[in-house]
């Protein structure tokens, strides 16, 4: 297999950014991309430390368990939480709300786990 060769601005924003998250879906045609991009970077000289994937457009708790333990036996971190493939989220975008507008509670709270974790991890010292 051809080695991967990230974009150089990928990289040189990667370098100018305290933290890397990219979204992913549950998929392995997602997830295998995703985590060669991360083996790019970390090669690049990025530290782990500032990568981590958001968990997005999952359908059940089974596939987010094994999205989530794919990108963490390649070695990276996950944020919390996950965003459910749901279309109240995109009827929330198209009226100009944010993902955490939703009129579904439960959405709502799903939402808000995974944006908490953004904000925790990007706060970190």
């Amino acid at each position: 297999m051809a080695q991967h060769e990230p974009a150089q601005a990928t990289v040189e924003i990667a370098r100018a950014s305290n933290l890397v998250v990219p979204p992913t879906g549950a998929s392995l045609d997602d997830l295998r991309p995703a985590v060669r991009e991360f083996h790019a970077l970390a090669k690049a000289g990025i530290p782990v430390a500032r990568l981590a994937f958001a968990l997005n457009s999952i359908g059940t708790a089974a596939e987010e368990a094994e999205a989530r333990n794919y990108l963490e036996e390649a070695g990276y971190a996950v944020l919390a939480g996950c965003l459910l493939e749901r279309p109240a989220y995109r009827q929330a975008q198209n009226s100009g709300h944010a993902i955490t507008e939703t009129r579904y509670a439960g959405l709502l709270t799903q939402a808000d786990v995974l944006i908490q974790s953004l904000i925790d991890r990007a706060t970190e010292e």
